[in-house]
């Protein structure tokens, strides 16, 4: 079946040498390229003009985008929305593969989806989920990689989460309600800790502040490594510190730096200034998002 519509966003701060093309794929229906007359090729005529000038120019400033072509009912707004959403949560999760292989600030902003009929104008629409992601330091850095380090993130993403479903196949399941998904609390009622430091992952990423972003930090680690609630900052670090010796880490440091962390989160939470010890904010957020890296990925 010829497919009815072609979706696009742009991917902001990261830079891919060479050309990629039509695109490689990160997902059964997503292809991530550099090749901008993918947009040219599969959108109308009026495309730009519906988008505006404005939003059509940046999507070509930023140089790469992820595209994908699906096969939907033509007039059916909702259903549009709930594509782009869809889509969108998987380039959420090729970012998170992203971060773990490079300390990196590749964000998005809007999804838009031309939907075709013949004899009938195209139906273009746009969502977003907002997010503005950061590097350790708070920054908003330009990452650049080449073709075989995007094959690399792309096969983590596959061998952590395996392949979303073609987006047809979800319409009579939960996976598309995010309202619902939203209030059901459904990170903190199941028993996997990894997907829990993930979603908190999200919001350390999204954070400049950096005594806050390193707060972010430290529950993450704690949704990996607590196990009760005593000795919380103490027990943490140490476990951290073990963990990662086997890595090549210095117990003793990893310590100190997981526990100053912890005296800036605190800080942060009961509305204190920062311990004097805290003098090197990039550093010290650098260094929770390296060992939080390594412990994830062992």
């Amino acid at each position: 079946m010829s497919k009815n519509c072609f979706f696009v966003l742009a991917l902001e701060k990261l830079e891919i040498t060479g050309d990629l093309d039509k695109g490689d794929k990160i997902s059964n229906e997503l292809y991530i390229t550099n090749n901008m007359d993918i947009i040219r090729e599969h959108t109308s005529h009026d495309f730009e003009s519906i988008i505006g000038k404005l939003e059509y120019e940046h999507i070509f400033d930023c140089g790469t985008i992820v595209h994908g072509f699906h096969n939907i009912q033509y007039g059916n707004e909702n259903l549009s929305q709930l594509l782009i959403v869809y889509n969108i949560r998987q380039v959420q999760n090729f970012l998170t593969s992203l971060w773990l292989s490079y300390d990196n600030a590749v964000d998005f902003n809007l999804g838009f989806l031309e939907v075709s009929e013949s004899y009938k104008p195209p139906m273009i629409s746009s969502n977003n989920i907002a997010v503005s992601y950061s590097n350790s330091k708070g920054l908003d850095d330009l990452l650049t990689l080449n073709r075989e380090q995007l094959r690399d993130t792309r096969l983590n993403r596959l061998n952590l989460w395996g392949n979303f479903p073609d987006f047809s196949s979800t319409l009579d399941t939960d996976l598309l309600d995010y309202a619902q998904y939203n209030r059901s609390l459904k990170p903190f009622r199941i028993d996997d800790s990894l997907n829990r430091c993930f979603f908190y992952l999200n919001f350390a990423r999204s954070e400049t502040l950096l005594p806050v972003k390193i707060s972010q930090y430290c529950i993450c680690l704690e949704c990996l490594f607590s196990t009760d609630t005593t000795e919380l900052a103490h027990k943490v670090s140490e476990r951290v510190a073990f963990f990662l010796e086997s890595e090549g880490f210095n117990k003793l440091e990893v310590y100190n730096d997981v526990k100053i962390a912890y005296k800036i989160r605190s800080s942060v939470v009961h509305g204190s200034i920062m311990p004097k010890k805290a003098k090197d904010l990039d550093s010290i957020s650098e260094k929770c998002d390296i060992y939080l890296r390594k412990s994830i990925l062992k």
